[in-house]
């Protein structure tokens, strides 16, 4: 999800249909931007989803009115040597085959930070450097890798701006992804300087090459829908297992990447909330998706979808009256043991599978 503050909504109806998005101003002048609340996540294509389904997406959300699409060059997801930058090619593809797209969408992409070991070390040597610079041996948010990266993704893309430009992760250790406690044992002893990160950040807004810059992941990240998680797709067996009838899901095919999303107080939290949705009269999709949408420091909220039905489903889910503050307040109830961290009783089950 993607948060701002001092943002401004209007409502807007598309021409493509009779219901209407609602639509924020992201930063001031000639550059802010105006974003749908909704925005169109795309770390599954290249994946999940192929390029043909992706496009389709694209094309689709567009039409429901959906503007803002978020990618980074880190995608698509689980990152591989062999897949690295694929979801930025794809887009861009999609945007050379109608160059009329660009002037009506919104393009965020990232630049990847600091990673222990050699999981994303393929990364380093895919930017695009200047010519006779030899690539680091580390990735860091340090300027000569802030500049090759968003060299790489303007190229990918095919445009010559990207509007949104985030950090992906600090490049300080901080609290991300698992970490309930900030301990002095997980500093590290050097990390990039924040006069050199925000000075090359300063270099791309001068230079035209970016609109507006933001941060990602900086404090405990999650999705508005647990990576399909909070959908009620997996359910308890017997035998100690999550067991999901859907195809492609993706806590099925890669277990290891967000094993936080299907943790015991996951599976526990998401079994109370799908009882009260249908008590709201809601599906479990819906009722996550609005709570997330109607945030007070909410810019707009990044969906992911590997279907066209999920993702219609997903953005129709926008126009739907807010929970009540009864609701909320139920829902709220509902979710207090993910206030502890959402690894909470990973390793409860034993395995995820599609049935």
């Amino acid at each position: 999800c993607l948060s701002a503050f001092g943002i401004t909504a209007i409502r807007v109806a598309t021409s493509a249909h009779k219901s209407a998005m609602k639509y924020y101003t992201l930063g001031e002048g000639a550059n802010a931007l105006k974003v749908s609340a909704c925005c169109l996540g795309t770390m599954t294509w290249g994946e999940q989803n192929t390029e043909s389904e992706a496009h389709e997406q694209l094309s689709a959300a567009l039409e429901l009115g959906v503007n803002f699409i978020d990618v980074a060059e880190l995608y698509p997801v689980p990152p591989k040597k062999e897949s690295y930058g694929a979801t930025e090619s794809i887009i861009g593809n999609w945007l050379r085959a109608d160059p009329s797209r660009r002037e009506k969408v919104v393009l965020a992409s990232k630049v990847a930070s600091r990673s222990g070991g050699a999981r994303l070390a393929h990364m380093l040597s895919g930017r695009d450097y200047p010519a006779g610079t030899e690539p680091p041996t580390e990735l860091a948010l340090s300027r000569t890798q802030i500049l090759a990266a968003c060299e790489g993704s303007l190229k990918r893309l095919g445009v010559e701006c990207i509007d949104l430009y985030q950090l992906h992760w600090p490049d300080r250790a901080t609290n991300v992804f698992d970490a309930r406690a900030y301990t002095r044992a997980s500093e590290l002893a050097t990390f990039t300087p924040f006069d050199e990160t925000v000075g090359a950040v300063g270099e791309l807004l001068k230079s035209g090459k970016i609109k507006q810059w933001g941060i990602s992941n900086e404090n405990a990240a999650y999705g508005a829908l647990a990576g399909g998680t909070l959908s009620g797709k997996y359910i308890r067996a017997v035998d100690g297992s999550l067991e999901t009838k859907a195809k492609k899901a993706r806590h099925a095919l890669f277990p290891l990447f967000q094993p936080r999303y299907w943790s015991g107080a996951a599976v526990a939290t998401t079994e109370k909330l799908v009882e009260l949705a249908a008590k709201f009269s809601l599906t479990p999709s819906q009722l996550s998706l609005l709570w997330a949408r109607d945030r007070e420091y909410m810019g707009s909220v990044i969906i992911g979808a590997t279907s066209l039905q999920q993702l219609t489903e997903n953005i129709a889910t926008f126009e739907l009256p807010g929970l009540s503050d009864e609701q909320v307040a139920e829902i709220d109830a509902a979710s207090s043991e993910m206030f502890t961290p959402y690894y909470s009783r990973v390793g409860e089950f034993k395995i995820v599978r599609e049935v």
